[in-house]
């Protein structure tokens, strides 16, 4: 969860290759598809478009409940 917090502060600071990092690092101890989905609007966010709907796609197939976790995503980038 710290990765994921790391990630959020650099992203809104607009340090993406510091938020990739860390959602990356985050994914590799601990997956969920809130952090996936992080990671690639990050990678989107990035230029780095084909990472990132690979991303989305495998997302979209695996989360029990995506609109949940979209939802979760957004909120955490907004700070709401």
């Amino acid at each position: 969860m710290a990765m994921i917090g790391l990630g959020l502060i650099a992203q809104k600071n607009g340090d993406l290759p510091e938020a990739v990092r860390q959602y990356s690092g985050a994914m590799a101890v601990q997956p969920t598809d809130v952090g996936y989905l992080l990671l690639a609007q990050a990678l989107q966010q990035q230029g780095r478009s084909d990472e990132a709907k690979a991303i989305f796609e495998r997302v979209a197939r695996l989360s029990p409940n995506l609109g949940e976790a979209r939802k979760t995503a957004e909120s955490l980038l907004s700070g709401k």
